[in-house]
């Protein structure tokens, strides 16, 4: 096993009993987090004291670099905005540190407090610690930007490089995950209450924490081996066997990196088949560029989600729905298209795409009503497309199949009214 800090300005209730396991404050700490395998980050700093994140940037680097672990503990506050002087071309959130430039993926946050979350970790230590969760504060994403516009834009975690535990059961967003970086690891998991519940426990989080910690460094250190902290002078004097080894394994990693690009986006596909919210709102957007279309995300509270407009001078205002049964005509999506007619210029052709029995296997969907009679008639009357996101899918499987053209399925789209009728069987 190996050593654990655990960085927090809160009070942590309970005997400790093992000396590999430290605690200490965030604004007292002096000690150097590149000394331990594992660093537990308590996230909840408080509001001047943001700039301990963006000082221990480089160290969290090297523990990642060396296959370690770094645990966030999500925290509860809402977003802090705080201007770092040392930092002054963007302004820091507490978790932009995560975005730095180089190495690091970026990463989007949104403050997301609820209980009703999923497990889906099969891992008992998870489970054990999920055991004292009541709620979640956080919700995440990877993201491909790192300003601070765009780690707060929606994005897609890459395959393979990403274990989510646990997702809000209504929207699927992760609230606890494992991110391979470098070589190692980073952990975010929600805020546990025995933490800093006085309860007589032997603080059994913290060694909840300690177990997880020293399980994925255990892992990492099967991958990368036990060499660790390579001194840069080293590089003159490899063996050229070596060279030849490490040039081959970069340009297997280029490829690498463009396969999973490429399954990332088949991934984004994918979402149309069970997404809800603001995925499959992604997804629908996705599938649209893809077709050479530009999209339009609208604002919160707009009474349509996605104007888009086609190269052919057809432009559609969409609203996107999603639900475990039937969308009836009391869908709030679908009565807010109804309303944006009274505003509908001659040009714009409305469209409804629903994911309807989102949480069954499309087997189990077939010969079921996506859509009530009722909304299919007034859909019907005021000359609204209405499509199931399978037919979305089977649109771009036809696309990227060769059976179908691009104008076809705009001309398609803009003809219908009502539910397009085509029977597609996924084969």
């Amino acid at each position: 096993m190996t050593k654990m800090l655990v960085l927090s300005n809160k009070k942590i209730w309970g005997k400790i009993g093992d000396s590999d396991i430290i605690i200490d404050e965030w604004k007292n700490n002096e000690t150097k987090l590149s000394d331990f395998g594992i660093v537990v980050l308590d996230m909840d700093v408080g509001k001047f004291d943001l700039a301990v994140f963006s000082e221990k940037r480089e160290e969290i680097t090297k523990i990642l670099n060396s296959g370690g672990i770094v645990i966030c503990l999500n925290h509860k506050d809402k977003m802090i905005l705080s201007h770092i002087s040392s930092y002054h071309e963007e302004d820091e959130y507490n978790y932009s540190w995560l975005s730095s430039k180089g190495n690091m993926p970026a990463f989007g946050f949104s403050d997301g407090i609820g209980s009703n979350y999923t497990l889906l970790s099969k891992d008992n230590l998870i489970k054990e610690y999920f055991s004292n969760v009541k709620q979640y504060y956080k919700t995440m994403r990877l993201t491909k930007f790192s300003n601070r516009e765009g780690t707060m834009g929606f994005g897609i975690f890459a395959p393979g490089d990403t274990d989510v535990f646990a997702t809000v059961t209504e929207t699927r967003e992760p609230i606890a995950m494992i991110v391979k970086v470098l070589n190692g690891s980073l952990i975010f998991l929600p805020q546990n209450e025995l933490l800093y519940t006085k309860n007589g426990t032997d603080a059994i989080a913290i060694k909840q924490l300690f177990q997880i910690g020293n399980k994925y460094y255990d892992l990492n250190k099967e991958d990368v081996g036990d060499v660790f902290g390579i001194p840069d002078w080293i590089e003159k004097y490899k063996l050229e066997q070596q060279k030849d080894i490490e040039k081959q394994i970069k340009e297997n990693a280029d490829k690498t990196i463009e396969l999973k690009k490429a399954n990332r986006e088949f991934n984004i596909i994918n979402m149309l088949l069970y997404g809800s919210g603001k995925q499959l709102e992604h997804s629908i957007k996705y599938i649209f560029q893809k077709m050479g279309c530009s999209v339009e995300k609208t604002e919160s509270g707009a009474k349509r989600d996605l104007i888009i407009n086609t190269k052919y001078g057809i432009k559609f205002t969409v609203e996107v729905t999603s639900s475990k049964g039937i969308v009836g005509r009391n869908d709030k999506n679908y009565g807010q298209l109804l309303q944006h007619l009274q505003i509908k210029e001659d040009s714009e052709k409305l469209l409804f795409i629903a994911n309807a029995y989102r949480d069954e296997d499309l087997s189990e969907r077939t010969g079921k009503d996506a859509f009530s009679k009722e909304l299919l008639d007034l859909a019907t009357r005021n000359d609204i497309c209405v499509l199931t996101t399978l037919d979305i899918f089977n649109f771009y499987k036809k696309i990227i199949n060769g059976s179908m053209g691009i104008e076809e399925i705009i001309k398609i789209i803009s003809n219908t009214s009502g539910q397009y009728d085509e029977k597609i069987v996924i084969k």
